[in-house]
């Protein structure tokens, strides 16, 4: 009797402990652009139909790990001619108003936007305005929106080898309003929260500023450029924009060819020198990087490696983003032309990593918003401190080696608590195991 009642007992606590799900949005209203955790989907590999419908299944995934704004990937339909085997490139649109059948119809992706909206997630749409396919109806009826060589003939992007797309002339009126119009009637038909836009720099900025001013002139959108330029930002409108430098700094700090500040301070000449509101994606890897180049295991060194690189990535100025399958540590090469589906084991724990990196994120707001102070220790480890009304200190090994750092001056003397451990820290250095990470704050 009494190992019964014991067995009820722990029965009781375990359910009591249970995280309870968050109660549903009443009256949905986009995150802010400081506090984005994004989560970039591929619908060909994220379910094994690759539909809208296995994505709108899974939201409450997605939100229990902590995602509140989903950039979802291309779903038009895509170019046939001269298309890229197997199933073509997402981002060889062959109709900017429609579709694909292959993920669904409208009133799948309507039902998407709804229950995303319902659980206070954004969904913003890739976007592609540089180019199209080359069956796009424009091709045929409206040559003189393409950019032309001497002979008539239309061109590929210049500076590229995409031979499945043809390039936009975007000194041609129409075009730029074709552009507009297309854009605008995804957010009027289905309230999408606002767009990824690819290849950004390969558009006129002043563009981007007439377009942008045109989408928000009723509500603000979530705006992320693929792109670093600068004027992205100060002219083109963008809230967000990438940072190629800054992850390639993070992959020869990792491999050791260069020292932790090599990132850590570009972080900080990013944000002092971007306008006030606009921030840098922070990425532990995207769709590129999976399909053409070092899987992230490599490029980190190891699993370990890849954590603590994701923690000085999320903890630095910035918004973080996930791509899909990174949640538990997938090493599949996603051909972007095809429709490999995700593995969803998860035996290194993962989703639980990142459940609480996200967590953490948000319960202290100067993760976010705080001012960004790179100390240069070591060679060898990440440290920097974000300070709003409280502060916290990140810490991050980037070697396979065991490591001592000194406290900066500035954190000597109060004992610390690492938030991911619940570990005490006195003393003023601190010794780190191999790709170990901190998230310390005054105990």
């Amino acid at each position: 009797m009494e190992s019964r009642l014991l067995l009820v007992g722990l029965l009781f606590s375990l359910l009591a402990c249970k995280k309870a799900p968050p109660p549903p949005v009443d009256v949905y209203t986009p995150p802010k652009v400081e506090d984005i955790v994004m989560y970039e989907l591929f619908p060909r590999s994220f379910s094994e139909d690759g539909t809208l419908d296995a994505v709108t299944e899974r939201l409450d995934e997605l939100q229990d790990l902590g995602i509140n704004c989903i950039w979802l990937m291309p779903i038009y339909p895509v170019g046939e001619a001269k298309s890229m085997p197997p199933l073509g490139s997402p981002y060889s649109v062959r109709d900017f108003k429609a579709i694909s059948p292959e993920y669904g119809d409208t009133s799948d992706f309507r039902a998407l936007i709804e229950a995303a909206h319902a659980r206070g997630i954004a969904i913003i749409l890739d976007f592609v305005a540089n180019h199209t396919a080359w069956d796009h109806p424009w091709i045929t009826q409206h040559p003189e929106m393409y950019t032309q060589d001497g002979n008539g003939n239309i061109v590929i992007p210049p500076g590229t080898n995409w031979q499945d797309v043809a390039d936009l002339n975007f000194d041609h009126g129409p075009t730029r309003d074709s552009i507009i119009a297309a854009m605008q009637w995804w957010v009027e038909t289905f309230d999408i929260d606002g767009y990824r836009c690819d290849y950004a720099e390969g558009v006129p900025v002043d563009f981007w500023s007439n377009c942008l001013a045109t989408l928000e002139s009723d509500r603000d959108l979530i705006m992320l450029a693929e792109g670093e330029a600068r004027n992205l930002l100060t002219d083109g409108g963008f809230d967000i924009a990438f940072s190629w430098t800054l992850y390639d700094r993070m992959g020869l700090a990792f491999s050791g060819a260069r020292s932790a500040d090599w990132p850590g301070y570009w972080a900080g000449i990013e944000k002092d020198r971007d306008p006030a509101g606009t921030y840098r994606l922070r990425m532990v890897t995207n769709h590129d990087k999976v399909s053409f180049e070092e899987l992230p295991v490599h490029y980190y060194q190891s699993y370990d490696g890849i954590r603590s690189a994701a923690v000085a990535l999320t903890y630095m100025p910035g918004v973080p983003m996930l791509y899909n399958g990174q949640e538990v540590g997938s090493q599949q090469r996603l051909n972007l032309f095809s429709d490999t589906p995700l593995n969803w084991d998860d035996p290194r724990g993962f989703r639980g990593f990142y459940t609480q990196l996200y967590e953490l994120y948000q319960q202290f707001p100067e993760l976010r918003t705080g001012g960004y102070t790179y100390f240069d220790q070591r060679l060898e480890v990440m440290l920097f401190e974000r300070v709003g009304n409280e502060r916290s200190l990140v810490v991050c090994n980037v070697r396979n080696t065991e490591v001592t750092v000194a406290r900066p001056t500035e954190w000597q003397g109060p004992a610390l608590k690492d938030q991911f451990t619940g570990n005490a820290f006195t003393g003023d250095s601190l010794t780190l195991a191999p790709y170990q990470y901190l998230l310390l704050r005054e105990n």
